[in-house]
């Protein structure tokens, strides 16, 4: 999977998406708390990223927890968002040129 370095998701860019998936590791666990700390986002800001990151196939709820709801719950990688940790980024040109 690539992805380019100019990519965001609810204006979070998706490189430091990828570092907070590289360091939730390899159980890919990840709680609300957690990626709001790294990103240091406020709480609604947290909710709708990680209600975008559900809808892009990037986290699911943990286990037999599949009706989780609130954003305060655990998340884990899908199977898209271990591929999206490993990742390589590609520079635009107009990046590069910067």
């Amino acid at each position: 999977m690539q992805i380019h370095a100019t990519d965001e998701v609810e204006g979070v860019p998706l490189l430091e998406i990828r570092a907070l998936f590289r360091q939730a590791g390899l159980n890919g666990f990840l709680s609300a708390r957690s990626i709001r700390r790294r990103l240091l986002l406020t709480k609604s800001k947290t909710d709708r990223l990680i209600a975008a990151l559900r809808r892009m196939g990037l986290l699911e709820p943990i286990g037999d927890r599949r009706e989780a709801s609130s954003a305060e719950d655990e998340w884990q990688l899908s199977k898209e968002g271990v591929r999206l940790r490993g990742a390589t980024a590609r520079q635009t040109a107009a990046a590069r040129n910067r």
